[in-house]
């Protein structure tokens, strides 16, 4: 079961769930960036889009990609994109430069990329599990 915001219109995995209705286009995300960020961010919509379902949610400090929830945050740098997605279980390998414990059985996972070719199949995988956590929870 999900939840509509009638004031933004995002989509949320519980009723009234606390967020911000403060919405920023795609585009303003990219902004002020170098070319290739741009096209990194495509490269990688594109690519997830070609195996799994999701909308996206460009929102102040992040572009989020969800399904009943959030798997996925994007948030675009001057040169290179961060990415943040949380696992079951800690993914301590490269490119990942950072993991954070977020429950008793979640580890938030960051990575950064700057160009097309740092999306590849481990970094899909990861993502794609990411993707999995959250459709199991609904």
């Amino acid at each position: 079961m999900s939840w509509t915001c009638p004031e933004c219109k995002r989509t949320f995995k519980k009723k009234n769930q606390s967020h911000s209705c403060v919405n920023k286009s795609l585009d303003a995300h990219f902004l002020k960036k170098e070319p290739q960020v741009r096209a990194t961010y495509d490269a990688l919509e594109n690519r997830l889009k070609s195996i799994i379902v999701f909308q996206v949610s460009p929102v102040v400090n992040a572009i989020m990609f969800t399904s009943e929830s959030t798997f996925l945050a994007i948030k675009p740098k001057k040169r290179w994109i961060d990415l943040e997605f949380a696992l079951d279980y800690e993914a301590n390998e490269f490119p990942i430069h950072k993991i954070v414990r977020i429950s008793k059985t979640r580890f938030a996972h960051f990575i950064r990329i700057q160009e097309p070719r740092d999306i590849d199949d481990q970094l899909i995988g990861w993502i794609k599990k990411a993707y999995e956590l959250i459709s199991e929870n609904v």
